[in-house]
């Protein structure tokens, strides 16, 4: 059951970090075009 949760947990931190990232260079690409 706990190691359930951490799988899940652990896939929620790879695809937020993923977002994160996205995020990351979608604000350069404003701060460039400034």
């Amino acid at each position: 059951m706990i190691d359930g949760k951490r799988a899940r947990s652990g896939r929620a931190a790879a695809l937020e970090s993923r977002l994160v990232k996205k995020f990351a260079e979608v604000v350069d690409m404003e701060s460039e075009r400034r």
